[in-house]
């Protein structure tokens, strides 16, 4: 009869007799007495309690009772203490049978021994067999370039789900190794040869002597913190690599194809743009060959020669230092601006309708470089062409054109503008821009090219596609614009540019946003009132009043009503929460009430009277053939011109800046503080304030 015992061996617990536990325990105290001299004997221990452990449980199955049986079989796959080198006394005295030969499977750990960021090429290769963990690395830093930076995340996961091997057993396992005692014994013997060996290199480093610390949470935190950031800097290594190595060779490559327009593009003489180019490779070159040197140096081990590093320091200030006294010297070439202004003759134009156009595009047979105005679908690129449009004070159009240049004095700028291949021709009635320049050599300076065209009050100007969206101009309708509507005849007005064949469907369809945009023409009597809706109705329901014809599209309303004789005006109201502008032209009176704007503006032609009730911060009246305009409210600008008998009386609308014009028998009657007024001898203007009315 055996008595049973309940035993904890490496971590498992066991429920073994006696004779067996006797056994066990002898075998146990003779591997102690064998390792009595060796440092890491408790190490060494444990690791093999944990493999008898892991042992006898994997014999036991179904049963529950570790018998004397188990322990030798345990006994006879781990080793006697004779078998790896010393005489010992204990149970075991006889020399025990040579053990089977037996080759574990492999397991996969993650070698921390041998880790540049987390142990996990290097247990790789030892689960694969290889020697050298070298060839590993390689494969993951070609598989993380080929994807872009997407395989990093699977050494991520690798990283975190595959265990290290902690133990001597655990890395005799990963190895493949048969983990008995003779070779956790050498395991942990070359394991403190390699702890050894760091921690003298750790204590040369960093100049003090390594004293033996126990595992802490906080040691593991930083050590795994440590090894992340080396991961993170490898990662962004790689990635500056491929970026900057691919503008390195593809600048090399662009360098060298366009080699010959350096001459037309740089401002530098052609010597000095080579040492630019060459400075530039090194600037690139240095840091791209650098970091390839330390991610060999880190993922690799390979070691670099001691003076490379100083050298490519040394060199690369160098060429920062050239490259900055060449940008210096090149940002004089380009500090002065000059202009160059040249008159379109318009004395052959006989058409009442000029029209716009840009050059066809055509391709160059000497290859020379293009300056092209408005690419792709003949967009007209902000601050390269400006076509400006303006009112003649004559009844013949007239126009210009100025080129701005940049250069080192305004001399030479100005020389640079005159020898620019820009040149507007007149056809019969149409007016031809370049849409591109070929690039003569200091071409690339040129900043801006303007061109006036100055249109008499009653004839059109017709802009085509292209050319359309290079319009700036005043419009007496905000509503339609050139760059909404090409082709369209714009008729120039006293008020500024109307688009004469504009229907309400040129706009665009945004039924969804507030009318703010009104025209009325004929005999009306129109209420604008302020509301948080739309809505238009007509007060006097009679059978007149199908004279109207109102059409609204977006956010413009027009409004037209048919003569007849002995007719009065019809009257509507129409609400709504945003008003913009107003074009009126005919007779009847118009009403502006209740609103708070910022930019408005207001044109009537004919004996219309209009009465503006509202506030707007900048307001822009135009009034011809004896339209009259009362303002009651407040602004902070007010432009006006008043033409041909027409009333302006904003003496209760006070502002802090006026301008105003006043021809041909016209009134104004003006608040402000500050005030510009130009009236003829036949026109009156009364101010309050401090501006002063002159003559001309």
């Amino acid at each position: 009869m055996n008595k049973i015992l309940q035993i904890n061996l490496g971590g498992y617990a066991l429920t073994i007799d006696e004779d067996a536990h006797q056994h066990l325990s002898a075998y146990l105290d003779d591997i102690r007495l064998q390792l009595s001299h060796h440092e890491g004997r408790d190490e060494i221990m444990r690791d093999i309690e944990m493999r008898l452990g892991e042992l006898l449980s994997e014999r036991l199955g179904a049963r529950t009772i570790v018998s004397l049986a188990d322990v030798e079989a345990a006994v006879e796959v781990m080793g006697k203490p004779e078998d790896f080198g010393s005489e010992t006394s204990g149970a075991t005295g006889s020399k025990s049978s040579h053990a089977k030969a037996f080759r574990p499977g492999r397991r996969f750990y993650r070698d921390e021994n041998d880790a540049v960021i987390g142990g996990v090429c290097s247990g790789l290769a030892a689960y694969l067999g290889l020697n050298d963990p070298v060839w590993v690395r390689i494969v993951f830093v070609l598989l993380a370039l080929i994807s872009f930076g997407f395989w990093m995340p699977a050494y991520v996961l690798l990283w975190i789900l595959v265990p290290p091997a902690r133990t001597a057993a655990e890395r005799l396992a990963m190895r493949g190794e048969m983990p008995n005692v003779e070779n956790i014994v050498r395991e942990a013997e070359q394991g403190a040869e390699r702890f050894a060996r760091k921690a003298e290199a750790f204590g040369q480093a960093a100049g003090s002597k390594v004293k033996a610390v126990s595992p802490s949470l906080a040691a593991g935190c930083a050590s795994f913190f440590t090894r992340f950031l080396r991961g993170v800097a490898i990662f962004v290594a790689l990635g500056l690599v491929l970026g900057l190595g691919t503008v390195w060779v593809a600048g090399t490559i662009a360098f060298f194809t366009g080699q010959p327009s350096i001459v037309l593009l740089s401002p530098l003489p052609i010597e000095a743009s080579y040492v630019g180019f060459l400075n530039l490779f090194f600037l690139i070159g240095i840091p791209v060959l650098w970091l390839s040197l330390w991610l060999l140096r880190t993922i690799f081990r390979f070691q670099a020669p001691a003076w490379l590093g100083a050298g490519m320091a040394v060199l690369w200030l160098l060429n920062f230092i050239s490259i900055v006294a060449l940008a210096t010297w090149g940002a004089t070439q380009y500090r002065r601006e000059g202009s160059f202004e040249r008159t379109i003759d318009f004395s052959s134009m006989t058409s009442d309708t000029l029209f716009l156009r840009l050059e066809e595009t055509t391709s160059t047979s000497s290859g020379r470089w293009q300056w092209t105005f408005a690419p792709g679908r003949g967009g007209c690129p902000a601050g390269v062409l400006s076509l400006v449009i303006e009112r003649s004070e004559s009844e013949h159009f007239e126009g210009s054109y100025t080129l701005y240049v940049r250069g080192a004095s305004e001399a030479e700028a100005q020389a640079f503008a005159n020898k620019l291949p820009f040149k507007a021709v007149l056809s019969g009635r149409t007016l031809t821009l370049p849409r591109q320049i070929a690039l003569s050599e200091g071409g690339w300076l040129m900043r801006q090219a303007i061109v006036r065209v100055r249109v008499p009050e009653g004839k059109y100007i017709v802009f085509e596609e292209g050319v359309h969206r290079c319009v700036g101009a005043y419009y007496a309708d905000e509503a339609y614009v050139a760059r909404n509507n090409p082709g369209k005849a714009f008729q120039m007005t006293a008020f500024g540019l109307v688009c004469a064949h504009c229907a309400p469907d040129d706009y665009g369809d945004q039924e969804d946003k507030p009318v703010e945009h009104f025209r009325f023409e004929g005999s009306l009597n129109v209420d604008i009132v302020y509301d948080e809706k739309f809505s238009i109705y007509y007060p006097d329901n009679r059978s007149d009043a199908s004279r109207i014809s109102a059409v609204r599209h977006g956010h413009s309303l027009v409004l037209s009503a048919a003569e007849a004789e002995g007719k009065a005006p019809i009257r509507c109201i129409v609400h709504t929460p945003v008003f913009t502008s107003l074009v009126v032209k005919g007779q009847g009176q118009i009403s502006i009430q209740g609103f708070e704007e910022g930019k408005s503006s207001i044109a009537a032609t004919g004996p219309v009277h209009v009465r503006g009730l509202y506030q707007s911060e900048h307001l822009r009246v135009t009034l011809d053939d004896k339209a009259r305009l009362d303002l009651l409210g407040e602004g902070h600008k007010l432009e006006a011109f008043v033409s041909n008998g027409a009333m302006l009386k904003a003496s209760s609308w006070p502002v802090e800046a006026a301008n105003v014009v006043a021809t041909n028998y016209s009134e104004a009657y003006i608040n402000a503080q500050r005030t510009d007024v130009r009236a003829d001898a036949s026109s009156k203007v009364f101010t309050v304030g401090s501006g002063a009315v002159q003559h001309f």
